[in-house]
């Protein structure tokens, strides 16, 4: 276990190195950071780990993401420039992306290994709107519903984020579609069924 939690750290190095190298995080601040993902690891790791434990880690990670953005804006502050956010996305520096990378693989680890738990989707795919992840968010309706065809409430989800953030009203039929072969007497997704579809012809009656 050992070996496999340093290679996981050793990873991190060039990413971590670009972080303190711009100044938004200190070389104190950078080792604080490695001993406590390595904790992390560990306890994530164990025979018989705790949904807790992962949830924690994603807490830390969530928390150590909003950090550097405030840490971004002071920089731009202090050299003069106007404050922004830094796009992970868009980003040139490594380091900008490695924290948002990092959340993604601890939640995706954390659903091989509560896959029979719904509550874990819900909560990775609240965190991927709040990060305008859509693709990821894709994947996570589809994996969640592979699992999970008879949760009425992961097709509503699933569809209206096709139709509302990824824009497409034949996928998002499709999935209600599928839904109701399943849950053909489920009255909340034949409502929101109606309601994607008036929503939809109100649209095209507004162009």
């Amino acid at each position: 276990m050992a070996e496999e939690v340093q290679a996981v750290l050793d990873r991190m190095v060039p990413a971590l190195n670009d972080l303190q190298d711009r100044g938004v995080f200190a070389k104190e601040e950078i080792h604080a950071i490695v001993d406590r993902r390595r904790l992390s690891e560990y306890a994530i790791r164990r025979r018989e780990p705790r949904k807790a434990d992962f949830f924690r880690y994603l807490q830390q990670e969530m928390d150590l993401e909003k950090l550097r953005q405030l840490r971004v804006k002071r920089i731009a502050r202090e050299e003069g420039n106007k404050p922004h956010f830094e796009d992970h996305k868009k980003s040139k520096h490594i380091g900008a992306a490695h924290i948002i990378a990092h959340l993604h693989i601890i939640w995706k680890r954390t659903i091989r290994r509560f896959k029979s738990d719904v509550e874990v989707y819900l909560k990775y795919a609240a965190f991927c709107k709040e990060i305008h992840a859509h693709r990821a968010l894709s994947s996570v309706y589809g994996e969640a519903l592979r699992i999970h065809p008879t949760v009425a409430d992961l097709w509503i989800e699933a569809a209206s984020h096709e139709f509302f953030a990824a824009g497409s009203v034949q996928n998002a039929r499709v999935l209600f579609q599928r839904g109701l072969r399943i849950h053909p007497t489920q009255q909340n997704m034949w409502l929101q069924f109606f309601a994607l579809e008036l929503h939809f012809a109100t649209k095209m009656i507004g162009r």
